[in-house]
């Protein structure tokens, strides 16, 4: 081969190198910048989840439940019964 083919074939090759490291470069800062969205949404949604156990805690109260269920349902509580159980032989 002559010198110049030589030297075209080595530009061709240094230059779609370039062109490889650039474009994955471009890709790794794409990915990069993806995961910095995904944290910030992973912090929102934490705190989201957060906000909603605290309510259905607060929701589920035993005392509130009760108080909903005597003012609006007109349920009360009915005393306690006695059992008898009489076993025959």
């Amino acid at each position: 081969m002559s010198k110049h083919i030589k030297l075209l074939i080595m530009g061709v090759l240094i230059i779609s190198s370039l062109f490889l490291y650039i474009w994955k470069r471009n890709k790794i800062d794409m990915l990069i910048d993806n995961i910095s969205i995904l944290e910030i949404q992973q912090d929102r949604l934490i705190n989201e989840n957060q906000t909603i156990t605290i309510e259905i805690e607060k929701l589920s109260r035993a005392d509130r439940i009760k108080q909903i269920a005597s003012l609006k349902l007109d349920m009360v509580i009915p005393a306690p019964e006695t059992l008898l159980v009489v076993i025959n032989k």
